[in-house]
């Protein structure tokens, strides 16, 4: 009886610290769960603030891509104007020439 009654204890106590062995390990469990959703939610909160920054220079990128385009618009419109009066100056002066070179001839006959 008495052996068994000892048997008991013993068998007790191994159940007490496989049991605060438990307790232990889910307790280390739990903290680190706890802190992998901590960086999982620091990562998240940093990837969000990275697209944000990206979607902020894409925005301004965009916009500096119109203002070139704007300004290449621009230039390919001062450049046709600057071709026209080049044409007339051109024009007017070869008129002039050809003025000129008829009456230089008439002169001469």
């Amino acid at each position: 009886m008495r052996a068994a009654q000892l048997n008991i204890e013993q068998t007790q106590a191994q159940a007490r610290l496989v049991e605060q062995h438990a307790a232990e390990q889910a307790s280390l469990a739990a903290e680190r769960i706890t802190k992998a959703e901590a960086l999982a939610q620091e990562r998240i909160e940093k990837a969000e603030a990275c697209a944000q920054e990206a979607r902020e220079r894409a925005r301004a990128a965009e916009s500096q891509l119109k203002a070139a385009e704007a300004r290449a618009i621009d230039a390919e419109e001062r450049l046709e104007h600057l071709n026209q009066a080049l044409r007339r100056k051109f024009s007017a002066a070869s008129k002039t020439c050809s003025s000129a070179n008829h009456n230089n001839n008439r002169s001469l006959n």
